[in-house]
This record gives structure tokens, C-alpha cells and sequence, in this order.
């Protein structure tokens, strides 16, 4: 075992630091320990090519070391010829046992396997009938279950496309970072995708929903900002009738500067239709009895079209 200034001590470099999360609660109990026990020396590590040493894990041991002593503390590390593969072993074994639960760990990892084995590894063996897509190899690396790889990939590949962003799936296990992405990875809107996530992982932290809840508050969302349909033209073709015919009757008329309804006007020219103005027209027939006239077709076609609209006759009608 050797002794290192902490100052001097590297991350795993397949680990990504802006990107894995630091649990606070996990630094603070580490904290806590090293005060009632001081630090153990068990941490494994490899010297890089700078020549300093890079811990193969215990990266929250780190965060907690630097937070209670300088750069100067020393500790003991357990130094090991550890290749870039048997790097990213330890830390995927440390992440599972510890945040096996964690999405963003999953796909930290998935991310760092998929990284390395496309420049360092780009053959490995497949087993039979395996698609050699990536999916294959980093399951045969990780161990893992594929589905689990397939999860993590599909997140990656949105993040990279830009259809979500890392934050967005922090702090969900990778089942619920899953089925979020793929419902709100194409909504168009920016603003609806960004209230969709923000409604869905507050609904998650609150216990509101579960895993099969997302696509519901994803639907909500997307439905809250959708602007209402138009209305189909036969619906504003009726709607317009019905007012025309209400306004007929309703709406009152101005006549030499006085107002009259449609059917006081028809009693006004009832009561006087022998008067000199109301005998005789043009066409030789009273205005009373043209006007009696128009209203009787009027009624007529009324009478017809009302019974087109009667829901006996529709089948025939549309026939």
C-alpha cells in the first residue's frame, strides 16, 4: 500500500464526473464515519499515464475526504496494474451493488462501456444468433440483463439527438427514465415537452403516479396545450342557421325611427290592411296577402327541411 496526497488522487477516468450523480446523504454519513473511525485504506487504484493515481472506485469516499481535509491529507491506496477494461469493471460492479436502482448511474455506465468498446474493442466474439449492434457487446461486458442496456441506449441516443436533455431523467430509476423519454422525446413544442417532464417527475417524487401513470400526465399536458379543435362545417353551418332563423323573429327592425319585432310588424299590417297603402301593389295583390303568400312557401319549405332533419328520415335522406 502506498500513500497519496488527496489533492493528487484521479476519478476513474471512464467515470464521468459532471455527469454521475454525488448522493449528499451517502457523503454525509461517509463524513460522519471518518469522524468516529478515521478513513479505512482500502480504496483499489492504477497509476495513469501521468503518472498519478486513479481510484478504480470510491468516488464518494473522495467527495467526503476533500470536504473535511486539504489537499495535503494523505491516505493509502491498494495500487494495482488494472487495465482500461478491469477500470470499468470495478466501477460498474461498485455502481450496481450500491445504485443498482439509480437510472442515471445505468446510463452513465452504459455510456462509458459504449464508449470504450467502440474504439478499444470494436470485435468481440458474439454468442449465437446476437446482432452485432453494440447491444450485444455491452451486455456481454456489463453482464447485464439486455433489455437493461436497451433502456439505457435509447435514452443516450435521445440526449444526444437533443430530444431531451440529462437532467431530465436524474433522479428516476431507468423504467420510469424509459417510458418518460419515449413520450415526450418528440413532442414538438418545447415549452409542452419541458412542462410535460416538469409535471411528470413532480408527480413521481410526490408518489402522485407510478411508472404506468407517465403516459397519462404526458397526454394531459400535450391536450392542456392543444388549441381547441375547429369546428367542423356542418356544425358552424348549423349553428349559423339556427341564429338566423332565432334573429329572424327576435331581433328587432327600425321603421321611421321606432323598433318593432317581426311579429308585431305582421299584427300592425294585419290590423290596417285595408288601409289606401296596403290595398293594391304593383303586382295587383295586396301587400297583406303577398306578404300571407311569402310566409306560406316559407312555412312550406320550412316544413320540409325540418322533416329532412328528423332522425327517422336521416338514413333516407343521406341515401
Amino acid at each position: 500500500m502506498t500513500t497519496y496526497r488527496i489533492g493528487d488522487i484521479r476519478p476513474n477516468p471512464f467515470r464521468n464526473i459532471g455527469r454521475y450523480p454525488i448522493n449528499r446523504e451517502k457523503v454525509e454519513k461517509l463524513k460522519e464515519s471518518i469522524g468516529r473511525t478515521d478513513f479505512w485504506d482500502n480504496l483499489v487504484a492504477r497509476i495513469g499515464a501521468d503518472g498519478q493515481p486513479e481510484i478504480g472506485y470510491g468516488h464518494h469516499r473522495m467527495v467526503a475526504l476533500r470536504e473535511l481535509f486539504d489537499d495535503d491529507y494523505k491516505i493509502g491506496l491498494i495500487v494495482r496494474d488494472l487495465d482500461d477494461a478491469a477500470m470499468l469493471h470495478v466501477m460498474a460492479d461498485e455502481n450496481m451493488q450500491e445504485w443498482a436502482s439509480s437510472g442515471a448511474v445505468i446510463i452513465e455506465t452504459v455510456r462509458a462501456v459504449r464508449d470504450y468498446l467502440a474504439v478499444s474493442a470494436p470485435a468481440r466474439h458474439l454468442g449465437h444468433g446476437a446482432k452485432p449492434d453494440g447491444k450485444d457487446d455491452i451486455t456481454v461486458f456489463l453482464g447485464w440483463p439486455r433489455g437493461r442496456v436497451e433502456d439505457a441506449l435509447s435514452i443516450i441516443n435521445a440526449e444526444e439527438a437533443g430530444e431531451i436533455e440529462p437532467e431530465d431523467t436524474a433522479d428516476l430509476g431507468i423504467e420510469q427514465a424509459t417510458i418518460m423519454r419515449r413520450h415526450v422525446a418528440r413532442i414538438p413544442d418545447p415549452l409542452v415537452k419541458a412542462k410535460a417532464i416538469a409535471r411528470v417527475r413532480d408527480d413521481l417524487r410526490e408518489g402522485r403516479i407510478g411508472k404506468r401513470g407517465i403516459a397519462d400526465v404526458v397526454r394531459a399536458v400535450r391536450e392542456e396545450a392543444a388549441p381547441p379543435p375547429e369546428p367542423k362545417v356542418p356544425a358552424a353551418i348549423a349553428k349559423a342557421i339556427y341564429a338566423e332563423i332565432d334573429n329572424f323573429w327576435r331581433v328587432a327592425v327600425p321603421v321611421n325611427g321606432r323598433t318593432f319585432t317581426r311579429p308585431q310588424i305582421i299584427r300592425l299590417i294585419a290590423e290596417n290592411r285595408d288601409a289606401a297603402e296596403l290595398t293594391l301593389t304593383t303586382y295587383g295583390l295586396p301587400w297583406a296577402e303577398q306578404i300571407a303568400l311569402a310566409l306560406d312557401k316559407m312555412a312550406a319549405t320550412a316544413r320540409s327541411l325540418a322533416e329532412v332533419l328528423r332522425a327517422e328520415n336521416a338514413v333516407e335522406v343521406a341515401s
